[in-house]
């Protein structure tokens, strides 16, 4: 990470961080010319030696180092001001929304906060978002008809568009059951904690999908996790209708029933626009690089 340091001078040095990986946590940090405050003058190099790293996405949340070069450096202002340059190096990928592979097992009642914007790294707010667009008329897309990517946005119900894509995958229809404090969220009639553990890994990806700007990214792990196959096939037929409708995703995948779906899908697409729009990377991975 580098950055222009501004003082009241005018314009300062440049400021550099670097990190290597050693193993888990901890990180070797290197700085550049960064002040320990905002009155002092830069230290030409810091080096901060095992340094344990906690991250939150990309912004730095914590760190505790155990060396330090060269010796008597004040290492609190340092810290402080590595916080806020990982915190404006966050800000340049806010339109990025990421999802992990395995998202987080369903409870039986959701506290709610209206502070939330979207489902959370793990799926974890995602009731919090269908609460928050219950009742709203959204740009989305339905399931494909007759085998047929339509590529078409329609302006309809959040809980309509999302139940229609849950009876796709065969999941069957959602429902919420919500006071001022806290919501409850039924598959089926079911508590969602009482029904199949895929329905809690598809529905951050289909919320998240359906809410997407067209400014923004969404970058999804293993989407086929806890899916039984015909459930993978209709997550990628899910995944294509977010392309073809000019929504932004990269897509890592184990599953060959993804990839030969959406191969079948170009394939029946006589517009050739799915063609142009869809990209498959295999990556092969050995002991010192993976290669693309």
């Amino acid at each position: 990470i580098s950055l222009i340091l501004y003082t009241e001078q005018g314009i300062g040095e440049k400021v550099s961080i670097s990190l290597k990986h050693k193993q888990d946590k901890i990180y070797i940090i290197t700085i550049n010319n960064v002040p320990s405050s905002i009155a002092s003058p830069v230290e030409p190099k810091v080096i901060l030696g095992n340094c344990v790293c906690y991250f939150e996405n990309l912004t730095l949340i914590n760190a505790y180092a155990t060396s330090v070069s060269p010796g008597g450096t004040k290492i609190d202002g340092i810290l402080a001001n590595i916080y806020l340059i990982f915190r404006i190096n966050a800000m340049q990928f806010k339109n990025i929304n990421h999802l992990t592979p395995l998202r987080v097992y369903p409870q039986r009642n959701y506290i709610l906060d209206n502070e939330i914007d979207n489902v959370g790294l793990s799926g974890e707010y995602t009731p919090h978002i269908m609460c928050k667009y219950a009742g709203k008329k959204i740009w989305g897309f339905l399931p494909p008809e007759d085998k047929i990517m339509a590529g078409d946005e329609v302006r309809k119900s959040f809980e309509m568009l999302v139940n229609n894509w849950m009876k796709y995958l065969g999941l069957g229809e959602y429902s919420l059951n919500q006071t001022s404090e806290m919501v409850k969220l039924n598959v089926s009639d079911y508590n969602v904690s009482n029904v199949g553990f895929g329905v809690s890994q598809v529905l951050p990806i289909l919320v998240s999908g359906l809410i997407e700007r067209k400014d923004e990214l969404l970058m999804l792990e293993q989407p086929e996790i806890h899916l039984h196959p015909a459930a993978q096939m209709g997550i990628a037929d899910f995944l294509l209708s977010m392309a073809a409708t000019e929504r932004e995703l990269i897509i890592e995948t184990h599953s060959d029933h993804i990839i030969n779906r959406v191969v079948k899908r170009i394939m029946q697409d006589k517009t050739g626009q799915l063609n142009k729009i869809v990209k498959i990377y295999y990556i092969n991975s050995n002991e010192r690089e993976n290669p693309i």
